[in-house]
């Protein structure tokens, strides 16, 4: 029984490994295919190892025909991990000149930084706007309250932002307008 890959790096399966699964009839235990259960498998381009082709394997690739990554979710944990070691320094240069640059949000993120780690901030599980289940960045609508915040996912956070960026750029256009008086 062939079945065929959604993808380059899925497994196709001639001999389909098989697993232990108890009939739901008899309750007895018996040997079936994960084929026959609709499971496929998806090979870690950088490890080789092959993994069921979920979430929980496999980090999200929108841009991937099936919406999985080809590397495995402890792959890309290594290589975040190497990455950022290699690129500390330059990380640390653009945090220093943000802060520079930016004084007031940099004061207000150590401020909530600080109570979160002393409990007298509590970071929510979910998103404050869409409910989504996360961790949430926290937003200050006003850098001269630091901790009047709101817990936002990042995906919230950044509409916020894009939102702000662009009645911003409708301002400065309708205060560059001549009025007609």
């Amino acid at each position: 029984m062939d079945t065929h890959p959604v993808n380059k790096n899925q497994k196709s399966f001639r001999e389909p490994p098989r697993a232990l699964v108890a009939t739901p009839a008899s309750g007895r235990l018996s040997m079936t295919a994960p084929a026959a259960r609709g499971l496929t498998f998806n090979r870690c381009t950088q490890c080789g190892k092959s993994f069921p082709a979920s979430l929980e394997y496999f980090p999200s690739a929108k841009e991937k025909r099936d919406g999985l990554s080809s590397w495995c979710r402890a792959c890309h944990r290594t290589n975040d991990a190497r990455y950022r070691r290699i690129h500390r320094e330059a990380r640390r240069a653009h945090d220093s000149k943000y802060f520079a640059d930016h004084p007031e949000a940099a004061r207000a993120k150590t401020i909530v930084k600080r109570a979160i780690g002393t409990g007298r901030l509590e970071r929510p599980e979910h998103c404050s706007k869409c409910g989504r289940s996360c961790k949430p960045d926290f937003h200050h609508p006003d850098y001269s309250r630091p901790l009047d915040v709101v817990a936002l996912c990042r995906r919230c956070h950044k509409a916020v932002h894009v939102e702000a960026k662009a009645l911003r750029k409708l301002r400065n256009v309708l205060s560059k307008e001549p009025h007609d008086g």
